[in-house]
């Protein structure tokens, strides 16, 4: 236990003494709300109640894990400072609770909305379908608690809200995502996709590992943590042409330097095929994974043996992932698959999308075409289609004037 009380079994609401509420006036609530990143969808404050933070007491009810405890213990770190004791019993209560079913079953990305409805003077109740909802419950009525809180005095603010996100997934890849997941999860960002360490040991079999601490870390703050095998034709970083030399790709290296001085694998050839399941089953096996992304090449080079010569680039590297993923899905049958489409695929994508099956995602990025500020639609006529089919699709866009400048997003 940290320094949040957690109560196993549901509290009843106790009756506040000495925390008459006051009203608030619209101006004033307009500028407390103003300090939410991002804004609730719906949100209503009109009055508030003032305590000493001794008065107050946060638990999570019967039937929370692991998630909504740190988001109890986030919560009341905000009411008490970081140094003080959480109140165990108090005159106001916040409670944060599951349901089932309901009004929040009917939003959009269900299982990331929440309520806060206050419950008479003396409670809040924070309610959510997923322990996911909850955190950011939690982290909406903490930053309108932080905003007002003194070291004698906490201002509750007995707030109405039902909030839910528009994009089921919002963060990034690279950059210095995987040392900001605190920071991401704040601003309610769910996805952090990371680089692993790939290798091939001494009995040609492929090794994958990402922190396990990283992880747990994005896990207990609603955020996914999603391992990357990187873009396919830059595997040999990996050392598995020394240790498999039969992997190595032929052609004309000379015509690969002037492409990105790569030397790519042949897709064709059953030891980088394994290879390449090996790492997405030790990825698979780690706990708190439950999704692998896997980068197409992005750049249009490949091996011109007889059997890849003939054949599309990115038809062998897909065939070559979901032969991957269905040896990984043995580990973990709930395992989600992305393959990231890239600008060395994108004259081939339809071939790649048709390969896929409907539990198989796509993202999507372009070096010159999503990594881009102008006005142009960064979801071109082949994906819209494809997502309006039901399939997922992720993008990664470039929201800012410079390419390449990755930072925040």
């Amino acid at each position: 236990m940290r320094n949040a009380m957690v109560v196993a079994t549901l509290i009843c609401c106790v009756v506040a003494a000495g925390a008459d509420s006051v009203p608030v006036s619209e101006t004033n609530a307009a500028l407390w709300i103003r300090h939410l990143i991002p804004l609730p969808k719906e949100i209503t404050l009109e009055r508030a109640v003032k305590l000493a933070p001794q008065n107050v007491v946060v638990v999570a009810g019967e039937g929370t894990g692991d998630v909504s405890a740190h988001a109890a213990e986030m919560l009341a770190a905000a009411i008490v400072g970081e140094d003080g004791t959480p109140a165990e019993t108090g005159s106001f209560e916040i409670r944060l609770d599951l349901m089932r079913g309901g009004a929040l079953a009917e939003l959009p990305n269900w299982d990331q909305a929440y309520s806060i409805a206050p419950e008479g003077e003396s409670a809040l109740a924070l309610t959510a379908m997923t322990e996911r909802g909850l955190y950011y419950a939690a982290l909406t009525l903490r930053d309108l608690i932080a905003a007002r809180v003194r070291d004698d005095e906490v201002t509750i603010p007995l707030v109405t809200v039902t909030d839910w996100p528009d994009l089921a997934e919002r963060g990034e890849w690279g950059g210095s995502c995987t040392r900001d997941i605190e920071w991401m999860s704040a601003h309610k960002m769910n996805l952090v996709e990371s680089h692993v360490t790939l290798g091939v040991n001494d009995q040609g079999q492929g090794t994958a590992a990402i922190s396990p601490e990283m992880v747990q870390l994005g896990r207990l703050n609603a955020l996914k943590v999603v391992p990357i095998i990187t873009h396919l034709e830059q595997i040999a970083r990996t050392g598995i042409f020394e240790a498999l030399p039969q992997t190595q790709g032929q052609g004309d290296a000379e015509k690969w330097a002037k492409v990105g001085s790569v030397r790519p694998a042949c897709w064709s050839n059953p030891d980088t095929i394994r290879v390449l399941g090996d790492w997405m089953i030790a990825l698979a096996g780690q706990d708190g994974v439950t999704d692998i992304c896997v980068w197409l090449s992005e750049n249009a080079v490949k091996c011109e043996c007889e059997k890849c010569a003939p054949q599309n680039q990115f038809a062998l590297e897909t065939a070559a992932i979901l032969t991957g993923y269905e040896r990984a899905k043995q580990v973990k049958p709930d395992l989600g698959l992305r393959i990231l489409l890239t600008q060395g695929s994108y004259k081939s994508n339809e071939i790649v999308l048709d390969m896929l099956p409907p539990d198989v995602g796509v993202t999507y990025y372009d070096g010159g075409k999503t990594y881009d500020s102008s006005r142009d639609p960064m979801i071109y006529p082949l994906l819209e289609d494809w997502a309006a089919e039901g399939n997922w699709l992720g993008c990664y866009p470039q929201l800012t004037a410079s390419w390449r400048i990755v930072c925040p997003w």
